[in-house]
């Protein structure tokens, strides 16, 4: 492994909250997986039935998932539709003996990250689970981040926003003054406040902050 898989497993093994979830109703092959990735460093949980692993299931959950096509109680595939459902994100890869095109092609249009023929080579396994939980680390720091920007937003006044609504349409200061009928030092105010609470120093970076959000339905009303 090179380059991207080694940054990838470096990643990995940083991420002390986050935890490698096997669901498989074979206790032998649970044991072997886990035996693998606790070698290499990952911390592990299994799980034999579907129904035990989703009633574990919440959305704060970090990792990823290593899930088995076919349990007796359910199919991994509605595991995932399940995991959607409940809006738990974290990163899929399914495990099986006999998977089909179809099947297969389902779970990656469900948002699965691979899908692997057991039994699995070890290097591919360990490199597939460091892409994922460096993947859900990623997302789990936009997701963060994203929450910050809504908080600092929501603490902003209504002439405060409306200075953002303006400076995101690209509105020169006297614009704004004359659109809000307001002089031309007092929208100055207005924006030097606003930059103060979302934690700014320059246009450019308040537009990097907010940019991600934009398109979210009702964010700058």
């Amino acid at each position: 492994m090179g380059g991207i898989a080694e940054n990838d497993m470096r990643h990995a093994r940083q991420c002390a909250d986050s935890t490698v979830y096997i669901v498989d109703d074979d206790a032998g092959v649970c044991e072997a997986l886990s035996t693998v990735l606790e070698a290499e460093g990952f911390k592990t949980r299994c799980f034999q039935t579907g129904s035990a692993f989703l009633a574990s299931a919440h959305p704060e959950m970090r990792g990823c998932l290593l899930l088995d096509l076919c349990m007796p109680d359910c199919t991994g595939l509605e595991i995932q539709k399940a995991l959607a459902q409940h809006e738990v994100q974290i990163p899929v890869v399914f495990l099986t003996g006999y998977g089909t095109l179809p099947t297969s092609s389902e779970a990656f249009r469900a948002g699965a990250l691979d899908f692997l023929q057991k039994p699995v080579e070890h290097d591919l396994l360990v490199t597939r689970v460091a892409e994922a939980i460096s993947m859900d680390a990623k997302h789990s720091a936009h997701g963060l981040q994203a929450l910050s920007v809504r908080q600092r937003y929501a603490h902003l006044s209504g002439r405060e926003r409306e200075v953002l609504r303006f400076v995101v349409n690209g509105l020169s200061t006297k614009e704004m003054a004359r659109e809000m009928g307001l002089s031309h030092r007092t929208v100055d105010t207005h924006r030097a406040h606003l930059m103060r609470k979302m934690g700014c120093s320059n246009l450019l970076q308040l537009m990097k902050e907010i940019g991600p959000l934009l398109e979210e339905e009702g964010f700058l009303e």
